[in-house]
């Protein structure tokens, strides 16, 4: 229980950095809805609402699955697809627009999911909210730009157990001090994928494969043990149109992870 509060806490903590600069505006608009609309509306409105920020909270964690694990990712793209479609109705029949940082996180995950069963439901459904949303929409997208395209490189982190998931944590907090050049490190999260990983720094376009033995040399000065090695994936990711440039992924296999001092 205290690692699920641990989590929690910690996707509380990156939504709260990602989104921030949207939340205060979002409060306001909800607080100002709330007292604005008759009491026969409160259902409709209260779902608006909690499912308004559920599509926020499910897009970012989507942000922190890493691109080999694509089945996850589509099933929250899916989830996405399925709550968005309620959250249109619900804002319908309260009469609230759609706020546009909800439409922008749904119009980006139909560009994610282009070309599957998912995007296809998604694109019905991002054009309904749209179709809801003011001329702040463009916005509200650009805003809720994937870290990559504003020259940032994400690196996502897996550990074998939970027991390394501590280590693995400061860790981030390393990494997120450190930079690949001018770029600042971002860490989206920690994944647990008991059974697997081989101490591996995985990149997946063939640019960054040529800057990832920088990133390693980084990644192996913060580590004592273990010693990770480069392992290039491009041949399979390099067309992968859902994989953003600048993303790396760092796998643990079983044993201890350690710091250097």
């Amino acid at each position: 229980m205290a690692d699920e509060e641990l989590t929690r806490k910690e996707v509380r903590a990156k939504i709260v950095a990602a989104y921030g600069g949207l939340l205060l505006p979002v409060a306001i608009l909800f607080a100002t809805l709330w007292f604005n609309h008759n009491n026969a509306q409160i259902a409709a409105r209260q779902k608006c609402i909690d499912q308004s920020l559920e599509i926020v909270t499910k897009a970012y964690q989507g942000e922190a699955v890493s691109p080999t694990r694509a089945g996850e990712h589509r099933e929250m793209l899916g989830m996405l697809a399925t709550l968005g479609d309620l959250t249109v109705e619900a804002c319908a029949r309260a009469n609230i627009e759609i706020p546009p940082f909800v439409s922008a996180a749904l119009q980006r995950a139909q560009r994610e999911a282009a070309g599957t069963p998912e995007g296809a439901v998604l694109a019905g459904v991002a054009q309904r909210a749209r179709d809801q949303t003011g001329e702040e929409t463009a916005a509200a997208v650009q805003a809720l730009a994937p870290a990559a395209a504003t020259g940032r490189v994400r690196l996502f982190i897996h550990i074998n157990e939970e027991a390394q998931r501590e280590a693995a944590s400061r860790l981030e907090r390393a990494l997120e001090a450190a930079s690949l050049g001018s770029a600042p490190i971002v860490v989206p999260g920690i994944e647990l994928v008991p059974g697997s990983g081989d101490n591996s720094l995985r990149c997946l376009k063939r640019a960054d494969c040529r800057r990832a033995p920088a990133l390693l040399a980084t990644v192996n000065g913060l580590l004592a043990t273990p010693e990770v090695s480069v392992r290039d994936l491009s041949a399979r990711f390099e067309r992968a149109a859902g994989v953003a440039g600048g993303t790396y992924e760092l796998w643990f296999g079983p044993g201890e992870i350690a710091l250097a001092p």
